[in-house]
């Protein structure tokens, strides 16, 4: 009786063993070894080994193409601190660079009504562009299927106010003097962004016939 018990045991030790060990083996196979971010880094930050490491995840139920080296390769976006690194987020170096050659560098002056608002902005926050102007004077510059807007009353001269770009990084802010201010700040006259051609040639037209505003998203 005695010897059957400790039969019984036994079998169940191996029993358990090696149910340890398929679900050891089956939950590695879902491990994936993955880079994530250190520390926040900018918009074209290169991303080295310095401000990366690699770290084990389950990526059973997600569906994501991670990088798997991190040799010349650079932010798309601001990223954050603790971000997982995939190819939707990063881009090569060669790649930027047709990028940026696409871009044109604008100074855009915003509604002095900004300067009474609390609004905490600094370089490298991301943010939404907003123009407000007569539809008289807008009548064939914006197009209604490729920018979302709103217009007071139905008048004939009434007042359009359009989400012209969204997402966008500032470059740079400017006081009401012109100085180029480092940090974050409530007093804000004028901010440079980058944007393509045409968008820049639609700026330039528009600029004399109303306002600019913004809203900060990060």
């Amino acid at each position: 009786m005695y010897k059957r018990k400790i039969l019984i045991l036994i079998c169940f030790l191996v029993i358990y063993i090696l149910l340890v060990f398929i679900h050891s083996k089956i939950t590695n196979d879902n491990l994936k070894k993955v880079f994530i971010l250190t520390k926040d880094i900018n918009r074209g930050e290169n991303i080295t080994l310095d401000n990366t490491k690699k770290v084990k995840i389950d990526s059973t139920s997600l569906n994501i193409k991670y990088v798997d080296k991190v040799d010349n390769l650079l932010a798309k976006n601001n990223l954050k601190l603790g971000t997982i690194l995939s190819d939707e987020i990063v881009i090569s170096s060669e790649e930027y660079e047709e990028i940026k050659e696409d871009k044109e560098s604008i100074l855009i002056n915003l509604s002095d009504k900004i300067n009474n608002l609390n609004l905490a902005l600094e370089k490298g926050s991301i943010i939404n562009i907003y123009y407000t102007g007569r539809s008289s004077q807008l009548k064939g510059l914006i197009d209604k299927d490729k920018y979302k807007q709103i217009e007071s009353g139905s008048i004939t001269d009434s007042y359009i106010t359009v989400l012209l770009l969204k997402d966008v990084e500032v470059k740079s802010i400017y006081d009401q003097s012109g100085n180029n201010i480092e940090g974050k700040t409530e007093s804000i006259s004028a901010i440079n962004i980058e944007v393509d051609e045409p968008t820049a040639i639609l700026i330039e037209n528009i600029k004399k016939y109303g306002e600019f505003s913004i809203t900060v998203k990060r």
